[in-house]
């Protein structure tokens, strides 16, 4: 009853054979005898698969009070709330993750990608400046950040973010 694996492997099956139902009963069950974040994650996803987006929300709220420090689910949160076409809400949800994991590179970059889209290139700029400051020698991220410089035009910004990325990373494959 406690095995998280068992569960999971079995709300899969009914998932893949349209079995919807079943697969929310099992995960509820899940959710009392073997709470995991892998658990709840999984429950948010499939109402989000869905589309019950109210639900997924829900879920993930829960979730998040329980198990803070696990970065997906404020990754699906913020996700949801862009779906949801509240940016500012989803904004807010990728901050309070990042307070929570500040070593999520993907969180770092959802953050940096959704400020970059809202047109705020400075903000979107600073988020990544934060990560690399909190996550050094991470190449993903001055990658990111070069990237968003030649999307804006910003070549010459761009090629001296290169230099300094090469120096923090000179064996990152990525980089080269």
């Amino acid at each position: 009853p406690n095995s998280e694996e068992i569960w999971l492997a079995a709300v899969k099956l009914e998932s893949e054979n349209a079995e919807y139902e079943r697969a929310r009963k099992l995960l509820a069950k899940a959710r009392s005898s073997a709470p995991t974040p892998r658990v709840l994650m999984k429950s948010a996803k499939l109402e989000w698969g869905l589309d019950n987006l109210n639900e997924a929300m829900h879920l993930l709220d829960e979730a998040v009070e329980v198990f803070p420090s696990f970065p997906k689910l404020w990754m699906m949160k913020g996700q949801i709330q862009e779906q949801k076409g509240e940016m500012d809400k989803s904004a807010e949800a990728y901050n309070q993750g990042l307070k929570q994991c500040p070593s999520s590179i993907p969180l770092w970059l959802l953050q940096s990608s959704l400020e970059e889209r809202r047109g705020i290139l400075t903000k979107a700029r600073s988020v990544l400046e934060r990560g690399r400051l909190k996550n050094p020698k991470s190449a993903i991220l001055w990658l990111a950040g070069i990237r968003i410089e030649i999307r804006s035009g910003q070549k010459e910004i761009a090629s001296t973010l290169m230099a300094r990325a090469l120096q923090e990373c000179p064996t990152s494959g990525e980089l080269w």
